[in-house]
């Protein structure tokens, strides 16, 4: 069973710096034609919404034994950001095997989901910092 505990929130210089280059990926990415660049572009504005919903403020907890992707901690933020972190953890082979060259032709429309995606999420995390006041209370799951 997960708990909430609740701390004051204060204007975060992180999140708000992640959220900035994550519009600047989702700007590459609307600047390359190349599906694999477009899709690289696209996982990587979502890491950087990912992590700036943790730097909101969205402490999960800490599991001993191995490191836990941005994924894995994105889903444990809170059931808003649950299909956000599916959605995205299944593309992070995709991602992998891009970099590795493993990936010769990606599919135009396959990158233009993964783009359309990562707009629509990081949109929903600026939305989420935007509304995010010094003197609210945020939420921890623990």
């Amino acid at each position: 069973m997960t708990t909430t505990t609740w701390r004051a929130s204060t204007a975060n210089p992180v999140a708000q710096q992640l959220l900035r280059r994550a519009h600047l990926e989702l700007d590459s990415a609307d600047s390359v034609t190349d599906p694999s660049m477009r899709f690289l572009h696209a996982h990587m504005a979502a890491i950087r919404g990912a992590s700036a919903v943790l730097a909101l403020g969205a402490v999960v907890p800490r599991k001993r034994g191995r490191l836990r992707s941005v994924w894995e901690q994105l889903a444990d933020a809170g059931e808003q950001w649950e299909a956000w972190a599916a959605r995205f953890e299944s593309g992070a082979r995709v991602r992998a095997a891009i970099e590795a060259g493993r990936v010769a032709d990606l599919a135009p429309e396959f990158a233009d989901q993964a783009v359309a995606a990562a707009d629509e999420f990081v949109a929903q995390v600026a939305e989420a910092a935007r509304v995010q006041r010094p003197s609210e209370m945020t939420p921890i799951a623990s």
